[in-house]
């Protein structure tokens, strides 16, 4: 059974202005035959911007840091204007890794110690098509329990395989997830997480949940569906872009 997280926010019922945002933007674009994801275009409109507009719309939002390449700073402040993005702070250059780059954007949202929010949720550029309520869910969640991970419940058979692909055990999916993004934490333990986790240890972290597991803490799934995938090849821009039309449909 989950134990409440137990801090003065945790029976909120409402947004409040308690989380920075970090948004990772500094990914080569390799898979994407060298195209920076981050300013491709998903119905005339650039893919980061979709996600800039979801954080700015939530009530939780305070501020928002993007790490990006430095050739794509401007550009990328222009958009901000250009979409009305007030809670967007800071753009600073990415490290070698996403771990790095993340980094960078946490040092540049807390200078000091007046600037540190009580929440902060790391979200990749590459994820457009999650929503103002994804975002609260996740928010909430974390507000509630201390740590919470944008994921999907595995829909599909899991098998498993030797090096010749021929199937060797069948893998229960009943307590698989898929992890996404935001995933949102306490400032306390995600700044705790990233002192105390040797960095060898922590290069093997696949996501930041990952990492606050490792210095011990539990991190919460909620459930966000499917849609909320990563752009990573070319024809994923078609089916985002499908996904955009059919919500597009439904307001109208």
């Amino acid at each position: 059974m989950s134990v409440i997280w137990k801090n003065k926010y945790a029976s909120l019922s409402e947004p409040q202005p308690l989380f920075t945002v970090l948004i990772a933007a500094a990914g080569s674009g390799r898979r994407m035959g060298g195209v920076y994801k981050p300013l491709a275009a998903l119905c005339g409109k650039p893919m980061l911007v979709y996600a800039l507009e979801a954080f700015e719309k939530s009530g939780f939002v305070k501020q928002m840091v993007v790490s990006a390449p430095v050739e794509h700073h401007e550009e990328i402040k222009a958009l901000a204007k250009a979409y009305g993005i007030a809670k967007l702070r800071h753009i600073v250059s990415g490290g070698e890794t996403r771990a790095e780059s993340v980094i960078c954007a946490f040092r540049a949202a807390f200078p000091d110690k007046s600037a540190v929010t009580p929440f902060l949720a790391v979200h990749d550029a590459a994820r457009p098509l999650i929503t103002e309520k994804q975002i609260n869910d996740v928010f909430f969640a974390c507000v509630r329990f201390g740590a919470a991970v944008a994921a999907t419940k595995v829909r599909d058979a899991v098998k498993y395989t030797g090096n010749d692909c021929v199937i060797t055990e069948e893998i229960d999916r009943s307590g698989l997830w898929q992890i996404q993004t935001p995933q949102a934490f306490d400032t306390d333990i995600f700044h705790t997480a990233l002192a105390t986790v040797p960095k060898e240890q922590a290069a093997l972290a696949v996501d930041d949940g990952a990492l606050v597991m490792q210095a011990g803490f539990q991190v919460m799934c909620v459930e966000t569906g499917f849609a909320n995938f990563k752009v990573t090849y070319p024809e994923d821009l078609a089916m985002a872009e499908a996904i955009l039309a059919a919500r597009a449909q439904k307001t109208e």
